[in-house]
Parts: C-alpha cells; sequence; structure tokens
C-alpha cells in the first residue's frame, strides 16, 4: 500500500486531525501515514500552494497526499485528484495543488465524482478525501471524471509570490520567492528595511537580519537568534521584495 502524506491547516489542539487519521485507520489499519504538516496558514489555499510545492522534493516517491486548506468546504467547489510523476494529491479545487502541479511533468487531474454516502458539510478532509486517499493508495480507483487542466483554480497565480507564505515558529518568514544563486547579491526591501543575504545563520551577529535561501528551496527572511516577526512586523500576506536599486 502507498503512504498517506497529510499537509493541512487544522492545526493539532483539537480532534480534526485524529479524526482525519482515524477515517484512513478504520478502512485500512495497515497504512502508513505521514503528517507532512498540519500548521499551513489557515484559510489560504494560495500561500499554502507555494509551501506544499516546496515540500515535494521530501515526500516519499508513489505517496498519496491528502491536502486540505478549505476555506469553501461545502460550496461549488470541486474536489480533486491531480496526478503526475508517481505522487497522487486528492483534495479541494482551490489552487492548492496549482502550484505543484507545475513542477510535474504529465500532471492529470481528475474530478472526484461523489457517492450518496452521506458527508459533513464542513469536513471533507475526513468524508471525502480520505476515503478517497485509501482507496488510491491501496490500487483500486475511486470514481473520476476527467477534469481539464485549464479549468482548475489557481491556474494564473504566478511562479514566485512576492509575499510571506508562512510565520514558522521561530518567527522566520517564509516567502513564496523560489531561491536562486544568482539573487545573492540582490537587496530584498521588508516593510521599508533592507535586507541583505547571507548563507546561514553563523554568518550574522545575533540580533541582525538577513535573507536566505531554506531548506526547502524558497526565501526565507530571519533574524539570527531572534523572530524576524517581532522585529519587521511581518505576518502572512505581507509584501516582499528585491529593491530595484539593488
Amino acid at each position: 500500500m502507498r503512504p498517506i502524506v497529510l499537509a493541512t491547516d487544522y492545526g493539532t489542539s483539537g480532534a480534526y486531525v485524529g479524526q482525519l487519521k482515524s477515517a484512513i485507520y478504520t478502512v485500512a489499519p495497515g497504512a502508513t501515514i505521514i503528517d507532512l504538516t498540519h500548521e499551513l496558514p489557515e484559510f489560504n489555499p494560495r500561500a499554502s500552494a507555494y509551501l506544499l510545492a516546496s515540500f515535494l522534493e521530501y515526500v516519499p516517491p508513489e505517496s498519496v497526499i491528502v491536502g486540505v486548506v478549505d476555506p469553501g468546504v461545502g460550496s461549488a467547489r470541486l474536489p480533486v485528484v491531480l496526478e503526475g510523476d508517481g505522487y497522487t494529491f486528492t483534495g479541494p479545487d482551490n489552487g492548492l495543488f496549482s502550484i505543484v502541479a507545475r513542477k510535474l511533468s504529465k500532471a492529470r487531474w481528475s474530478e472526484i465524482l461523489l457517492s450518496s454516502e452521506p458527508a459533513s458539510n464542513t469536513f471533507h478532509g475526513r468524508d471525502i478525501f480520505a476515503p478517497v486517499a485509501v482507496q488510491l493508495a491501496s490500487g483500486s480507483t475511486p470514481r473520476l471524471a476527467p477534469a481539464p487542466a485549464e479549468d482548475r483554480a489557481g491556474i494564473q497565480w504566478p511562479d514566485d509570490l512576492h509575499e510571506i507564505v508562512l510565520v514558522d515558529h521561530f518567527g522566520n518568514g517564509v516567502t513564496g520567492i523560489r531561491y536562486r544563486p544568482s539573487d545573492q547579491e540582490r537587496i530584498m526591501k521588508v516593510h521599508g528595511e533592507k535586507v541583505r543575504y547571507a548563507p546561514a545563520f553563523h554568518c550574522v551577529g545575533p540580533g541582525e537580519s538577513f535573507w536566505y535561501g531554506n531548506s526547502n528551496g524558497l526565501i526565507e527572511v530571519a533574524v539570527r537568534e531572534g523572530s524576524a516577526a517581532e522585529r519587521l512586523d511581518l505576518k502572512t500576506g505581507d509584501p516582499v521584495g528585491f529593491d530595484a536599486a539593488g
């Protein structure tokens, strides 16, 4: 059975993650379930899309990924499956998979045709996407219909998002901008403050702000032994970018 990987905005303080995993375990007690993250930016599929795409390199090949950041749950938005390069994703069609789809060769989208089984209006992760993930992971085929790629949500989003997409546990601000070594001489502007590149934390003094390419390939703004969120007043959605003069 293929591994099932979970990436949600559910957090860990309530019962949501436990119920999601229980729904999988109930029908597949032998399933390998990996909690990739339950701290994606809540209610924000766009920011989450750039993070999810950056995590893919370290997800086991042949995994089935349940992705849920779904502020439109219960609406007319479609439930979908995305396949490519041995990976399979299932979740809402709200742009969450739009960036990762660009990294896949021959990405194929399908709409999940819902059964007559009752489902909660507010917990499709448990009642729709978890059962579909088990079917996909075990080699059976859920009821699917082709879904044209050009109709998928998020298709117009840029390849690089010049915003903070996550403020992490350390107060670092992760951006949606891919790291390129050719940008190392450039200066970032964050709320009017100029922030220079450094390759790692030890290269700057305590309390000094800098930007670097993080371990998942995105640009991140940090403060050595401190919080960039506090120092630079960062929050998800804040614009960031390179200084035009730098």
